[in-house]
């Protein structure tokens, strides 16, 4: 554990402030102002002491006793917590000039939807599907980090969600995410920004955890896509006219099906099963491959303008249904899959689909199972093209 680069102590007024300078100012990163404690703990690192030893160097700095050891343990947790998560403090290995980032054997960049990922930890734990979207070294977005230290056992802050499969706190920092049932994958963080997160792991590292791993990874990527005006659709896509086709149902209610039924008519190719992430550009709206695809295991790592978007249902007859504009929106919103943690993260999807909603055409498709229901849709698509 040592300082980062780019960082600089000063008095101003009798108060002691860490603040970032060159590189660090560009990252918008920031300072800190320390207490007496935190000032002790900060030069106790700078002079190459671990963060194992810091506990007796309090004790032995404040005479404490054994009924002050809980309270000085906290504050070194605080500190360490505060420090790491501002990207203070960082690991002894080498960093990255321009990221300020550990580099190691292991790192990996992915570029998905034009938003770079920087990963550090084993290779074992990546899956080819993912490893498809690598790229060189460039700006990050999002750091992943694969930690198999503990996490810090402090207050996770403001309960948000909570369901059969997710817990999810918020606090002055970060958000922390656990997923049930809880197995290798411990626990989540993440800064508020998004730009960091840390995947606190058992060190056993199995095919079971690159599994769990890999579905973190998406909640995690799904955070800075939205910062970065890229949103996410629960749909299925082909491919037709150069255009990608999304097809948006309920889980298990058609939309592989339909689009089967296209591939097997019309020899469209399927771009992705299960995932379709979308960002508006220059007035045009853009379909980019994910590595989440379901469990079709079909994905693209390509690009296309998108064509349009259908919303299927079943039915008897296979019957196009005419959608107002904000029922067109409000489908939208059902089937994103960005986050609404927050009201600004809503209000981010709001303002995304209020956007798509005029940019492109929008179906409601009330249909069979048959290959009819595929030759309905693709001639309604033609008529657009004609016109």
């Amino acid at each position: 554990m040592k300082l980062a680069k780019g960082y600089v102590l000063r008095n101003i007024k009798g108060n002691n402030y860490l603040l970032p300078l060159g590189q660090n100012i560009a990252l918008h990163r920031r300072g800190i102002q320390l207490n007496e404690t935190g000032l002790f703990l900060l030069k106790s690192i700078q002079q190459g002491y671990h963060e194992k030893k810091l506990l007796a160097l309090l004790i032995e700095h404040y005479h404490a006793s054994f009924a002050d050891i809980s309270a000085l343990e906290s504050d070194i947790n605080i500190f360490l917590k505060q420090m790491i998560s501002f990207n203070i403090l960082t690991s002894d290995a080498p960093t990255n000039i321009t990221t300020g980032v550990p580099t190691n054997p292991y790192n990996h960049y992915f570029n998905i939807g034009d938003i770079i990922i920087a990963y550090h930890g084993p290779d074992v734990l990546l899956k080819p599907a993912l490893l498809d979207f690598s790229c060189k070294e460039s700006f990050v977005n999002q750091h992943w980090t694969i930690s198999t230290s503990p996490p810090l056992n402090l207050p996770l802050g403001e309960l948000i969600i909570k369901t059969n499969e997710v817990e999810i706190f918020r606090s002055n920092e970060e958000y922390t995410i656990t997923f049930f049932p809880v197995s290798q994958l411990l626990r989540v963080t993440v800064s508020l920004d998004g730009t960091h997160a840390c995947f606190y792991c058992i060190s056993s590292f199995d095919d079971a955890l690159s599994e769990q791993l890999f579905h973190a990874f998406r909640f995690v990527y799904l955070i800075t896509a939205q910062m970065n005006g890229c949103f996410a659709l629960h749909s299925s896509s082909i491919l037709y006219k150069g255009n990608a086709w999304l097809f948006s149902a309920a889980s298990k209610t058609g939309k592989s099906t339909h689009t089967n039924l296209w591939n097997t008519q019309f020899q469209t190719p399927v771009i992705n099963g299960d995932l379709n992430l979308i960002r508006i550009s220059n007035n045009q709206a853009i379909v980019y491959g994910l590595p989440w695809c379901g469990t079709s295991n079909i994905y693209s790592t390509k690009a296309y303008p998108l064509g349009g978007i259908t919303f299927l249902k079943q039915h008897t007859t296979n019957t196009i249904q005419h959608l107002n504009e904000s029922e067109k929106q409000l489908m939208l919103l059902n089937r994103l899959i960005s986050p609404t943690w927050t009201e600004e993260m809503l209000d981010f999807n709001i303002d995304f689909t209020n956007q798509l909603s005029t940019l492109v055409p929008i179906f409601h498709l009330l249909c069979t199972k048959d290959p009819s229901a595929a030759a309905r849709m693709k001639q309604q698509i033609d008529n657009i093209s004609l016109n």
